[in-house]
């Protein structure tokens, strides 16, 4: 296998594992395509979908809601920015999306408007501080995926979502065993590793959010 897939495999795993326990009943996934509708477990809709009692998804990428139908999934063309699909919903998920939109209290104030009295909003966003974050700084600048248009801390995630009259009920920082690619990389991993041993230092490799509101 090589370390891409291993990677891949490694993600996915802790993705599911720390999403899993803030799931229950009636699902709404913001953001259902993602990078595309994949054949395996990889398309996260697909995961959802055997998580919750019933599941809906929106996006704006047509061809991806098309192909989602045709698998017999309840996917909608919706912006994630403003949408009003006349239901409510257990819980909604918005996993890195926010870091996209130009207007992220507006999914905010959407995804509220859907909940049920008990609902949750569940949202996964990088994290701003991490090492290998520090050390592009220092070597010309931080350069994100090139349609992310914000960072996003802990304490900046609560005061977007307290603006929204909902609060915080949970957090974690959560990430993956990576295993390095080159050998700079792979003596890089080692020292995360190592610092992570540390009081005060446990999320140092790190390198997601994890958020539920209510």
């Amino acid at each position: 296998m090589s370390v891409k897939s291993r990677n891949n495999e490694r993600k996915i795993e802790a993705k599911y594992s720390v999403m899993e326990p803030h799931l229950h009943g009636k699902v709404l996934h913001i953001g259902c395509i993602g990078p595309g509708v994949d054949e395996s477990l990889d398309w996260f809709h697909r995961w959802l979908g055997t998580q919750a009692e019933e599941i809906v998804g929106i996006d704006l990428d047509e061809e991806g809601i098309e192909r989602a139908r045709e698998e017999g999934y309840d996917c909608r063309v919706e912006d994630a920015q403003d949408f009003d699909l006349g239901e409510e919903f257990d819980t909604v998920v918005a996993a890195n999306v926010i870091e996209h939109l130009n207007c992220p209290g507006n999914m905010i104030d959407s995804a509220k408007d859907h909940l049920t009295d008990e609902g949750q909003l569940v949202i996964t966003t990088p994290r701003t501080f991490t090492p290998q974050n520090l050390l592009r700084e220092l070597h010309g600048g931080i350069d994100p995926n090139h349609d992310h248009v914000a960072w996003y801390c802990k304490e900046t995630l609560r005061h977007l979502l307290n603006r929204y009259e909902l609060e915080m009920t949970a957090y974690e920082a959560w990430g993956f065993d990576r295993v390095g690619v080159t050998p700079l990389d792979r003596a890089w991993r080692q020292v995360e590793r190592i610092l992570a041993r540390v009081p005060g230092l446990e999320k140092i490799d790190k390198y997601q959010h994890l958020v539920v509101a209510q």
